[in-house]
């Protein structure tokens, strides 16, 4: 047995229902973009692999022949190079002068590169 109902609705009612059709299909659209947006800006994490310095080369650097074999190694070693401009861009600080001493804090030893 199958029995049929009939609703009757106002005009009132069937401007509202469409109305909330309208508003439900602006917030899917809204919510798509939404989506896309942090897709494009949120990245996944990945953990590095501890990196090893190539032997001979000495952070902080202390004495000229050490900046030496720094350059050296940074010619032509591109996973170093990647390495220290990752690792010098984490320093941080509250203006240029801090984070251009930092830096160079981590570069280089006080005694020697100051004279």
């Amino acid at each position: 047995m199958v029995i049929f109902f009939h609703i009757s609705c106002s005009e009132d009612d069937t401007q509202i229902t469409a109305e909330l059709k309208t508003e439900v299909k602006e917030l899917k659209v809204a919510v798509q973009l939404i989506q896309q947006q942090q897709n494009r800006t949120v990245q996944p994490f990945h953990v590095q692999e501890e990196f090893v310095i190539p032997e001979g080369v000495v952070l902080p650097v202390t004495d000229l022949p050490g900046l030496q074999k720094l350059e050296e190694e940074l010619k032509s070693n591109k996973a170093l190079q990647n390495h220290l401009v990752t690792s010098l861009s984490e320093k941080g600080g509250h203006n240029l002068r801090d984070v251009v001493r930092r830096m160079a804090k981590s570069l280089l030893t006080t005694p020697w590169y100051v004279n």
